[in-house]
């Protein structure tokens, strides 16, 4: 008989379901998210625009996190080279 195979229609109906549930998991996780994102795009542009967030705020914290970022990397080079001369 040439019809279609047993195993391969089963394997058809495990991945619709499993992409059924998939997509209701992203779905359910977006919905979740955006509730939270949404209003903190708001308030933030808000804030932007009453002049809370100046430039001088959004600089003094770019500038904290480059810093940081900085020191960290500067750090780990250092202990790269120590381990590596130590040998």
């Amino acid at each position: 008989m040439s019809g279609l195979d047993p195993a391969l229609v089963g394997e058809l109906v495990v991945l619709l379901l499993l992409l059924g549930i998939v997509w209701m998991v992203f779905r359910e996780f977006l919905r979740v998210v955006l509730k939270v994102v949404v209003p903190v795009a708001i308030l933030t542009a808000l804030a932007v625009w009453l002049g809370y967030l100046d430039e001088t705020l959004v600089g003094n914290a770019l500038s904290a996190v480059g810093e940081g970022l900085l020191t960290a990397i500067r750090y780990v080079a250092v202990w790269i080279t120590s381990v590596a001369f130590s040998e």
